[in-house]
């Protein structure tokens, strides 16, 4: 049985996104090294794999035997069968606007907690 802390869980959370902010205002100063993902506006920025590599650590660190899906590449093996955490991330969700700095974009988390019934 997986005993989740909720209180804890938004205290981190909490905690990584203002960190986040920060790398995401720097990235605002600086040249972005933009690829192209599966089409020409399915993009993908240094920053997106930066804050994602950041989550990512951050979540294994924190809550270890959580499991990740990361929009940019980071993820673990048996998902779908997996009774625990699992934590979905975009790590900048809107990049096209990032890239042009223009609102709205934003950094997605969401977490699944499942259990044995």
């Amino acid at each position: 049985m997986v005993v989740t802390d909720w209180q804890q869980i938004n205290a981190s959370v909490q905690t990584w996104f203002k960190e986040v902010r920060c790398q995401l205002l720097a990235g605002c100063e600086t040249k972005l090294q933009v690829a192209k993902k599966s089409g020409r506006t399915d993009l993908v920025t240094n920053i997106d794999k930066q804050v994602e590599k950041y989550l990512v650590t951050q979540i294994k660190q924190t809550f270890p035997g959580s499991r990740v899906l990361g929009e940019e590449g980071d993820r673990d093996q048996d998902l779908a069968t997996y009774q625990g955490l699992v934590w979905i991330i975009d790590p900048l969700d809107g990049t096209t606007n990032y890239i042009h700095d223009e609102a709205p974009y934003c950094v997605s988390i969401a977490l699944r907690s499942c259990t044995e019934l």
